[in-house]
């Protein structure tokens, strides 16, 4: 009676590219994890060396996605170079705490940024609802003719709409500037306003706007 030759296990190559392509593990994190999930494995083999997975990466062109490395190494490099003007040797510690200031002052500083936009936006409702005029200007006969009337409801309305754009990105930097969102400036969407001090150009273009088609009529 002969015996049946058993099926040669395979390895699971779907299951390694997906972690080799990421980058966040070595070859050998890669080889422990695969065994970690293939150890009761009736199909697979459920070990893979380290040598194999680089030969089928080369076969393959598998190719590492070091986006998230270069990030890391360009946010470490840009930590670092806050404190290089200084001559003297400085420790992890006392960089961290140097750069830590830094941004604390700059967080501060959003704060105040923050206060004086409140403050302009208060002023541009209370003169919304204080039924403020435009100077209407016409020609007759070659008589210019000036004369004050109130803003129409359309006239309030868009003004209200875009003043209400400028104090949802206010309520949204305030509460980042006292760390109540975590929120990552990479997850941001590209039309966002990310700083106080944009949205206070923004703000002041609305009162600049505003006035130009009161006069305008």
């Amino acid at each position: 009676m002969t015996k049946q030759k058993q099926k040669r296990k395979l390895i699971d190559w779907d299951s390694v590219e997906p972690l080799f392509r990421a980058g966040s593990l070595s070859n050998c994190d890669i080889c422990r994890r695969y065994a970690a999930d293939h150890v009761n494995s009736q199909v697979w083999k459920i070990t893979v060396a380290e040598s194999a997975i680089r030969k089928q990466a080369k076969l393959k062109n598998w190719q590492k996605n070091l986006a998230d490395k270069v990030k890391k190494q360009i946010k470490e490099n840009l930590v670092r170079n806050e404190v290089r003007g200084s001559h003297q040797k400085l420790s992890d510690n006392e960089i961290v705490e140097k750069v830590a200031e830094a941004g604390s002052n700059v967080v501060i500083r959003h704060r105040k940024e923050i206060v004086a936009l409140l403050k302009h936006e208060d002023e541009l409702l209370t003169e919304l609802a204080g039924n403020p005029k435009k100077l209407y200007l016409s020609t007759f006969q070659g008589t210019i003719i000036e004369k004050k009337v109130g803003l129409t409801v359309t006239e309030k309305s868009i003004t209200l709409k875009n003043l209400a754009a400028v104090r949802a990105q206010r309520i949204t930097l305030e509460r980042q500037a006292h760390s109540l969102d975590d929120v990552s400036p990479d997850k941001r969407s590209g039309d966002e306003v990310t700083t106080p001090n944009e949205v206070l150009r923004r703000l002041a273009f609305l009162f600049r706007n505003n006035k130009e088609e009161c006069q305008g009529g």
